[in-house]
């Protein structure tokens, strides 16, 4: 789970910009003021170390986001070429550890990588590859201590990585192309004397690594022996210290697996859909293209999910450590429930034609199983947005764009118990909205909870922009569900127009009832 997220020169994000990501982050603000740049930093992330091709520092066009050329992403008018990207995660390995999580008892790993175009030496760079982007690399993780029994004090291991012209030598296995780039390392005297622990003889030092994408994968050492006190020729490669590898395969399979993503537009109602994206099959597409199938292949997949009738109940939300509202189900029954809550069907069913799935939805007060080209925008705007959220694993984060695009407002409104359902379940939701229905209900949601434990779920962003460049603000919303610094913009067009229309009423009221003729 990202915990949070850190952009400099990207886009409109010009100034070194930080955020703190909860469980359920919300993004308002007004059109292009950079809400969907920040999502799509992390979706580049997530696209990068999903590419099979290693040795790309960075995907700029992939299949969540196309952002063009390298020179698209710099900002406008900045002196830097360089674009910064950074984060902070902390693994959440099941709803239980909800308490636990945020209490900060689990090993944060924080990531920060700086891209840009500078190539020092062009001639290193092979015909068949693209030029390196990346610039700088820096992975830290902190084990928290304890203090039970024999007290154990935090502990944080860090490699940076630096770029370097100069090669390495090869090693025995020649890499692609028998070329290799050379990057400069720094390790922690922690992870050094892990490596020297397994080679009494030797004195190892690092002189390189070689990356996976951003990312390390092996080091390059050169060993001194003891003995003698000579070097010892060539080079050997070895996997990075433990507590780094660890880490590193958890980003790898965080970002490359465990981010999804919906854009704000559907796929058009049809009979019949096509299979699924075989590249990851369990992803309903980016504009739920691939719903039918996914759902029709996984429906009866057991999985673990928050009932929408606990908020029937509000007293139930009171304590977010509370794993009894965690129940397992099949992944249809799942869906059905949350249909019925937003009040846009009463039940689902697909079927494998062979040639295409067929879905088809069950209206309230019809019995008769109806094609969605049959039926309003609303349940094809809701059911891939269920399916993918619903369907992803525990310590997911689901980016999903203007979820509350075609849909009354009363539906709009119990979305915000559905991701708020989201949250409790142990997955995180980041979600860019205009939908002042959805905030005021988490608003509320807030205001009923017996206790303030709610409110550390939940984080609200206010972005604006002045000029070319954006900037976030945090709105902080109390126990009471009170916005305690309403942002000027910030959802307030509805109550200045019901001002307006209280203000022209009493002024006809008042004309009519001297005989004039109203002005407004």
């Amino acid at each position: 789970m990202i915990t949070k997220w850190k952009l400099a020169n990207f886009k409109c994000i010009k100034q070194e910009t930080e955020l703190n990501f909860a469980p359920l982050t919300i993004l308002a603000g007004p059109n292009s003021s950079g809400k969907s740049t920040l999502l799509q930093s992390i979706l580049l992330i997530a696209q990068t170390l999903s590419s099979q091709l290693n040795s790309r520092s960075v995907v700029l066009n992939g299949g969540f986001v196309e952002l063009g050329q390298f020179s698209d992403v710099c900002s406008f008018q900045s002196e830097s070429e360089s674009v910064l990207i950074g984060w902070e995660c902390t693994p959440l390995i099941k709803p239980v550890d909800r308490d636990v999580w945020m209490k900060g008892a689990f090993p944060k790993i924080s990531g920060t990588v700086v891209f840009d175009t500078q190539m020092e030496a062009p001639s290193l760079v092979p015909s068949s590859r693209q030029p390196i982007l990346l610039k700088s690399s820096t992975l830290s993780v902190t084990s928290p201590g304890n203090n039970k029994g024999n007290p154990v004090p935090e502990s944080t291991a860090e490699l940076v990585i630096n770029r370097d012209v100069s090669k390495l030598p090869p090693p025995t296995n020649q890499r692609e192309n028998g070329e290799e780039y050379g990057f400069k390392v720094e390790l922690d005297d922690n992870s050094l004397e892990e490596i020297n622990r397994f080679n009494p003889t030797k004195k190892l030092s690092v002189i390189g690594c070689e990356l996976h994408h951003f990312l390390p994968h092996t080091l390059a050492l050169t060993a001194l022996e003891l003995d003698s006190g000579e070097p010892q020729l060539g080079t050997m490669y070895v996997q990075t210290p433990f507590r780094i590898f660890n880490e590193v395969k958890y980003l790898r399979s965080f970002f490359a697996g465990q981010i999804k993503y919906l854009g704000p537009w559907r796929e058009q109602p049809r009979s019949l859909y096509s299979g699924t994206n075989y590249h990851n099959s369990v992803d309903v597409g980016t504009h739920g293209q691939y719903t039918a199938a996914i759902l029709d292949f996984y429906k009866e997949l057991q999985i673990f999910y928050v009932p929408s009738s606990i908020f029937k109940t509000p007293k139930e939300l009171s304590t977010v450590s509370d794993t009894n509202n965690v129940v397992e189900c099949a992944l249809v029954k799942a869906v059905i429930d949350w249909l019925k809550y937003l009040e846009v069907a009463e039940s689902v069913e697909t079927h494998d034609r062979g040639f295409g799935y067929e879905l088809k939805i069950i209206l309230p007060g019809i019995t008769k199983p109806l094609d969605l080209v049959h039926v309003g925008t609303g349940v094809s705007q809701v059911l891939p947005l269920l399916v993918m959220c619903l369907l992803a694993p525990i310590d997911s984060t689901l980016i999903i764009e203007q979820p509350e695009l075609h849909l009354h407002p009363a539906v709009q409104t119990r979305l915000g118990d559905f991701f708020l359902a989201m949250a409790l379940s142990g997955k995180q939701c980041l979600i860019e909205t205009h939908s002042e229905y959805l905030i005021n209900r988490l608003r509320l949601r807030l205001a009923l909870a017996q206790d303030d434990s709610l409110n550390a779920l939940l984080k609200t962003y206010f972005v604006e922009k002045t000029g070319l460049e954006s900037s976030f603000r945090e709105v902080s919303v109390n126990e009471y569900g009170a916005i305690n610094d309403w942002p000027e913009g910030f959802f307030d067009q509805s109550l200045s127009e019901v001002e307006a229309i209280l203000m022209a009423a009493m002024s006809k009221r008042k004309a009519r009832r001297g005989g004039k003729q109203c002005l407004v």
